[in-house]
């Protein structure tokens, strides 16, 4: 009998590979990559760290790295694919289906892992690939960052006032991250007030 960690190893190489490989990803390691100009598109499994013989988690984790974006933050990566944690916009797949919950597909000894994995296809088909195409695009993209990020988008669309304007909210209501916001102002030529 497989080790629920297994099952889910098999359920990615025989289900998720072949149908993401279909939409033009190549993979690397558990990293699932898509080039769509300059910008990478990432899906990536994870398992559960808490995972046992008895039962092994994974989730589905999306991400798309704006090379234009790290560069301006100094985190620009030295290989690709990057990992969908050094991605500039993240999301897990199950807060985009589940009620706006995480989601952790679960797999034991006895699991049907074609009728799981048609599953996790499915989601990424139907909930995945239409995020990635957001946070592809920069208006959408703008919406969906983290607020450091978003600013970067908003210079890099050319509204200024609009990414002056986020910093300002930013030092307004988190005051623990108001030398990084600063420090992103005075490095983007933003004017802000020197109030807060």
């Amino acid at each position: 009998m497989n080790h629920p960690s297994e099952l889910i190893d098999e359920l990615v190489k025989t289900q998720l590979k072949p149908a993401l490989k279909v939409l033009g990803f190549k993979s690397k390691s558990s990293t699932f990559f898509r080039n769509n100009g300059n910008l990478v598109e990432i899906i990536s499994p994870q398992k559960s760290r808490w995972n046992d013989a008895n039962e092994s988690k994974f989730t589905i984790n999306l991400g798309v790295y704006w090379p234009n974006v790290h560069e301006i933050l100094g985190g620009l990566i030295s290989s690709l694919p990057p990992k969908e944690y050094d991605c500039t916009i993240r999301q897990r797949l199950g807060f985009l289906f589940d009620d706006g919950k995480d989601y952790w597909w679960s797999v034991s000894p006895n699991s049907d892992i074609e009728q799981i994995g048609a599953d996790v296809v499915e989601k990424v088909r139907h909930y995945g690939l239409p995020w990635l195409v957001r946070a592809t695009v920069l208006d959408e993209a703008i919406k969906i960052a983290q607020p450091r990020e978003a600013v970067v988008l908003h210079v890099l669309k050319g509204e200024h006032a609009q990414a002056a304007a986020l910093i300002q909210e930013q030092l307004a209501k988190n005051k623990h991250a108001r030398a990084l916001f600063r420090q992103l102002a005075t490095k983007l030529d933003l004017k802000i007030s020197a109030e807060i």
